[in-house]
């Protein structure tokens, strides 16, 4: 690390990271750091909304400062202030300026119906050249539990005339509300057409979902954007509905694929259970678990529709429930006007915001995961941790995984660490609880990519998913993981940097060629520093700055 306010003084130290893979070529990048919502505008950014939009303060805008008032989110720091960004990688809040729309804070609904649209669409960037190409951003975009909203990222490569799927959500109210809207408003109405159809429960999709988004996201985009000289890249609110937020950070958009290692290390999809390797060690009585924990009376989840315990994954819950009712797999899949009309079960119990106001395990539903459930003290905890893992010839060391889960109470605790000398002492690599977020509302759903470095050349290697905290009478809290996955790089040397003082400025050198990265975190976000090549000189500025050599 390199402190600025040192260099008088001695050279601090210098933390290189190096990893094996192509050189990015960067199409676009923003930290919104020295921006306003005018300079953003002048750089060529659109944000927008079109006629039907009336919600007053939900139009995208660089925060602080914000439209109408500060987010409302329910996390706050030792001091007490509440965390107002979007989380990085490793679920700590980002720092400077960031892209919001607040609905929460505007005023008016615009809701199901209404057509209203608000926006926020980059400048045009060229891909020529590209085979792939890749969005990264810190995001957080909260689900309401019983909204009906849609959210999207989109690119276009006809300027803005159509558009491309990245990524769609759908809030778990939508399907019952559009559908009352078919009937009593508009016989052409059908609320699945702003994603095309609705997500599909149990998918676990990276790109089409019932839930929200909280850390940083990777998501490749379509194959029309790879080699056209004008792509354009766009995050909308579509009938926001007083919806929560969306709230995003350090967008960059290059032909670098998520993080990731050449050799897999290991991979855990829990079809067997959780693996006798595994480690699971409750402080009380909640383990992890392949399926809801149970209670004395049995699932412990609350119904509040039929009237008794009810499973937390919805699908199961769906399946418990099926002999008494009447409805499709199919229509579960669809719920298209013609289903609910078809089904009236699906009205009234199974569309996702029945029966527990939305507040459901959905995109892992019905399928095989690692479950961790709050329950009745908030004095639970529990450690999940992978076998022992021997990284002593990477160079580079990756975790990913798919999460799903849901803050039901103000003591619960979701957090991932690593330990490199066999579990005598533990490091965090990822929180839920230091950036902008919400309890209680839709859960959150995405496949995590970290990058651990400290990790890399260590022989006794443990990963620790944690949780901690209850529920009490409700129940509704917990945290789904699958598809665990280590990667590593064990190819070649890595690369040295060296660095030495020259005046107020630090000349860093390296060997082998590569691209200069840099970052205020060791977690990233990572950007290739322009015009670099060995030596390079750098002026340090604010608390920190971290470098490595990419290749």
């Amino acid at each position: 690390m390199i402190h600025a306010a040192k260099l008088r003084t001695a050279l601090a130290g210098l933390v290189a990271v190096a990893a094996t893979s192509v050189s990015a070529q960067v199409y676009l990048s923003e930290n919104f750091d020295a921006e306003t919502s005018e300079s953003l505008v002048a750089k060529g950014w659109d944000l927008g909304k079109n006629e039907f939009a009336l919600e007053e303060g939900t139009d995208f805008h660089v925060a602080p400062p914000y439209l109408r008032s500060e987010p409302g989110g329910d996390f706050v720091n030792a001091d007490g202030a509440v965390y107002l960004f979007p989380p990085t990688a490793d679920g700590t809040q980002s720092t400077g300026r960031y892209l919001l729309s607040d609905s929460d804070a505007g005023g008016g609904s615009d809701n199901i119906g209404s057509m209203s649209e608000f926006w926020a669409t980059t400048p045009s960037f060229n891909t020529t050249g590209s085979k792939e190409a890749w969005v990264h951003v810190d995001a957080e975009i909260d689900n309401n539990n019983n909204g009906e909203c849609v959210v999207d990222f989109a690119v276009s490569v006809d300027a803005g005339k159509t558009w491309l799927p990245v990524w769609q959500t759908a809030e778990p109210q939508r399907p019952i509300k559009g559908y009352n809207y078919y009937l009593n408003n508009d016989p052409n109405y059908e609320g699945g057409a702003a994603t095309g159809g609705y997500p599909v429960l149990g998918s676990a999709s990276q790109t089409k979902s019932w839930s929200g988004l909280h850390g940083r996201v990777h998501l490749k985009l379509p194959a029309e954007a790879n080699n056209k000289p004008d792509v354009r890249f766009r995050v909308r609110y579509f009938e926001p509905a007083d919806a929560w937020w969306i709230a995003l950070d350090n967008l960059v958009i290059d032909n670098n694929a998520a993080p990731m290692g050449t050799d897999v290390v290991l991979t855990e999809d829990f079809k067997a259970g959780i693996p006798a390797t595994w480690k699971n060690t409750p402080t009380m009585t909640q383990k992890w678990g392949t399926e809801p924990l149970k209670g004395a009376s049995g699932w412990l989840k609350q119904s509040s529709q039929l009237g008794g315990p009810l499973n937390v994954d919805l699908l199961k819950a769906v399946a418990e429930y099926r002999p008494l009712y009447d409805v499709s797999d199919e229509a579960m899949k669809r719920m298209s006007n013609a289903d609910f009309e078809a089904f009236p079960d699906l009205v009234e119990f199974f569309h996702p915001n029945a029966m527990i106001d939305g507040r459901f395990l959905m995109m892992l539903a019905g399928g095989d995961y690692a479950l961790w459930q709050e329950g009745l003290s908030i004095e639970e905890s529990a450690n999940l941790d992978t076998p022992s893992l021997d990284l002593s010839g990477a160079t580079g060391v990756f975790l990913d995984f798919d999460s799903e889960w849901l803050h039901g109470n103000a003591s619960s605790m979701y957090e991932v660490y690593v330990s490199v000398d066999g579990g005598a002492n533990f490091s965090r690599i990822l929180t839920y609880q230091e950036a902008l977020s919400d309890r209680t509302e839709a859960s959150y759903f995405m496949h995590h990519y970290l990058e651990v470095p400290a990790a890399a050349g260590a022989a006794n290697v443990i990963f620790r998913f944690h949780t901690q905290g209850g529920d009490p009478d409700q129940f509704e809290g917990f945290w789904a993981i699958d598809n665990v996955r280590v990667t590593a790089n064990k190819g070649g040397s890595p690369a040295t940097l060296s660095a030495k003082r020259q005046g107020a400025a630090i000349s860093v050198a390296w060997d082998g060629g590569g691209t200069l990265e840099s970052a205020t975190s060791i977690t990233g976000p990572w950007s290739a520093v322009a015009g670099a090549t060995s030596p390079h000189s750098i002026t340090p500025s604010g608390a920190g700055m971290f470098l490595r050599v990419r290749r």
